[in-house]
């Protein structure tokens, strides 16, 4: 049955291929192209980005609330303050700053490590992205070709 149904509708796509206009079959294939590229996109660059920067956000704040146990153990004032500033930024969603300032030794180890996760994360992402977009452009070419030839 499944064949049948799938001839079916192989057919009626055809059917409706032929009465398109060259123009309105280029127009649909650019269209499907777009929905695939946006599609793989989120399943293959924007998910994993986005899961592993919620990781690595949890994990920071994990390290943050483990050294700032340490620090008022230890009885370290400035740290103490500067951890809970920079936890009460992570709970608000903000960046670590960039204002040049330098942070007690503990909190400049943690930003560190978290810096280099962060731009490992970025890295893959164009990665991901790369291995996507490179098809893509090719198939968007080889359509410009074709286009270029029917007109």
């Amino acid at each position: 049955m499944k064949p049948v149904i799938l001839s079916i509708v192989g057919f009626s796509v055809l059917i409706t291929l032929c009465s398109l206009s060259e123009e309105e079959v280029f127009v649909s294939e650019l269209s499907t192209l777009r929905t695939q590229f946006e599609r793989l996109s989120e399943e293959r660059v924007v998910d994993p980005a986005e899961a592993a920067m919620k990781l690595l956000e949890t994990r920071y704040a994990k390290a943050i609330k483990a050294e700032l146990e340490k620090e008022k153990a230890a009885g370290r004032l400035e740290s103490v303050v500067a951890l809970q500033e920079e936890q009460q930024r992570m709970a608000d969603g903000g960046e670590i700053p960039e204002d040049g300032t330098k942070p007690p030794p503990i909190l400049a180890q943690l930003r560190s490590t978290y810096e280099t996760e962060k731009a490992r994360i970025e890295s893959e992402k164009a990665k991901n992205l790369e291995e996507i977009k490179t098809p893509y452009i090719a198939r968007l070419k080889a359509l410009e070709i074709e286009l270029t030839k029917s007109d």
